[in-house]
């Protein structure tokens, strides 16, 4: 059996067709991790968060580190990480969502002792103060000690506090799909910390969600918004002491706006909102749509954007937050990383790229989606991208392309790649039907090969047939390693220079005389730059070092 090396740190999203719920194997071989990428660029705290905090307490987090504090004891090769991917059953009662809280441990880290540490809870006025938490683990058979424990006299330093250990158990559910659900006892008294200590060397990884700390004769609920464009979908869940329906319902307002009654637990999807900040206000209410009293209510704020200006592109050298993916069938997963399974290949551009990759013949399928796209200005819009899927002893990965012209659309293929390539291979599609909420969707399909990569994905207005034809411009050094580009064309006459930034931003206008352009002003990363001498155009990427 061939040997799975993990490349990449686990990063899905948004699937292609129906979406599923978490997927892990427990059963692979453990393999080197030649790379130790954060998909959502995170940096952990290691500052002391001594926060005082009132309850009811929730951390699913959807936003991050939030105040978590990071401790680590031993070992600092690896700790804590905001990752996402494996889901918790919508039809569990944790707020799920996509992010959470993740410890892994690789090859030759060495012992880690790493924490991860709650704020400071005044739990004197609880009368049932309780903790839950949702938590998850690959490879079980690897685990060497998970333990959750509080503390009534931490001060800052784990080691001289006491801690009371409350759960010590491995999730060890051989269903992939598993998240194990936990509720504990806590005292009621005024300085309460809870920790998560991961301790072990190459050992499992450690998943945690949904940690909530609340008087458990207290009534509460928490409320989610996720964003696809346009529309938001806002779910309602973490009930104590409360039925819809039985005890009253909830209401909600968008920006303060009219109030929405609801009468029972089913997600609410808010369409057609405006590009820029929003908020929503949701509440419990009685039966005579009277405010509970004491009142459980939350106000969240979110972003609603839309790409719209035009090239826009993505190197990836953020990781893949920008992008929606999840699992359609199998464990594996789109991810971030800078070198497929076998190392031969590396990002086209920069030092990241995303790729998927499984370790069977099971035909494991998993897509990455764009974020919201407005193309209903663009002229005859065009997909281009970069690829490579290496076989591996004739078994082959696939690949293949989607576009859909509204959220809920379906998806329509518009390429379809099956065989080897095995170095950087560009690709251009015409992009049909372009709308004012348009995706595009990239579905990779497991044969055991080295994996499929992905990397410099641009979309922006076609070309004409005369701005195709200096083909033969160089654009060289590139990447550029100095402040100099050298533009070479066979055609004389003033140079018109656009750059532009992934995100579409015209950062520079100019014409130049020569063959030479400054870019010392700019920073490291990856361009697109487009020439245009007497009426005809070329663009091409450009990578600044």
């Amino acid at each position: 059996m061939k040997k799975l090396y993990l490349l990449f740190l686990l990063t899905p999203f948004l699937i292609i067709g129906q979406q599923h719920g978490p997927n892990c194997t427990h059963d692979q071989v453990r393999g080197e991790i030649l790379e130790n990428h954060n998909s959502n660029d995170f940096q952990p705290n290691l500052t002391q968060n001594r926060v005082s905090s009132t309850i009811p307490y929730e951390n699913s987090f959807e936003n991050g580190l939030g105040d978590i504090t990071l401790i680590q004891n031993g070992s600092t090769n690896y700790n804590w990480v905001i990752n996402a991917g494996h889901f918790v059953n919508p039809d569990d009662d944790a707020a799920g969502g996509a992010y959470y809280l993740q410890q892994d441990d690789f090859s030759d880290s060495g012992m880690l002792e790493n924490w991860a540490l709650t704020p400071t809870f005044d739990l004197s006025g609880a009368s049932v103060p309780i903790l839950r938490y949702w938590d998850h683990v690959h490879w079980w058979d690897y685990a060497d000690e998970h333990h959750v424990m509080y503390s009534t006299d931490y001060d800052g330093d784990v080691n001289s506090a006491t801690w009371v250990l409350l759960n010590d158990a491995i999730c060890n559910q051989d269903d992939t799909t598993y998240w194990c659900d936990y509720e504990f006892a806590l005292p009621s008294e005024a300085n309460v910390t809870i920790a998560f200590k991961y301790k072990g060397d190459f050992a499992a990884d450690w998943l945690i969600d949904d940690i909530h700390i609340l008087d458990n004769s207290a009534v509460a609920a928490d409320w989610d918004v996720t964003t696809a464009g346009t529309t938001a979908t806002l779910s309602i869940f973490g009930f104590n002491n409360f039925v819809v329906g039985t005890d009253g319902h909830w209401h909600y307002s968008v920006d303060g706006g009219d109030t929405v009654m609801v009468y029972d637990t089913n997600d609410v999807v808010i369409e057609g909102l405006s590009i820029g900040e929003h908020s929503i206000t949701a509440w419990l209410v009685d039966d005579n749509h009277n405010a509970l009293d004491p009142p459980v209510e939350e106000t969240i704020s979110f972003t609603v954007s839309v790409v719209s200006e035009y090239p826009w592109c993505d190197d990836f050298e953020s990781g893949i937050g920008n992008w929606t993916s999840s699992i359609f069938s199998g464990t594996a997963e789109w991810v971030w990383g800078s070198q497929n399974l076998n190392a031969s290949v590396v990002p086209l551009s920069g030092a990241a790229m995303a790729g998927f990759y499984s370790g069977n013949y099971n035909g494991d399928t998993a897509s990455i989606i764009s974020p919201a796209m407005d193309l209903s200005s663009v002229t005859d819009p065009q997909l281009t991208f970069n690829y490579t899927q290496v076989s591996w002893a004739g078994d082959q990965d696939q690949l293949r392309v989607f576009y859909r012209s509204s959220y809920d659309g379906d998806w329509v293929q518009i390429g379809e790649y099956t065989d080897e390539v095995t170095s950087w291979t560009e690709i251009t599609l015409d992009l049909p039907d372009p709308s004012a909420d348009y995706y595009v969707g990239f579905q990779a399909t497991s044969g055991y090969g080295y994996g499929v990569t992905l990397d410099d994905v641009c979309v922006q207005a076609a070309l004409s047939t005369s701005e195709n034809e200096l083909l033969d411009m160089m654009i060289y050094p590139n990447p550029v390693d100095g402040d100099i580009v050298t533009i070479q064309s066979p055609i004389d006459g003033l140079k018109e220079v656009q750059i532009y930034t992934v995100t579409g931003k015209k950062v520079l206008d100019t014409t130049i005389n020569g063959n030479t352009l400054d870019v010392s002003s700019f920073n490291s990363g990856f361009y697109v730059l487009k020439v245009t001498i007497n009426g005809q155009s070329k663009v091409s990427k450009l990578v600044i070092r």
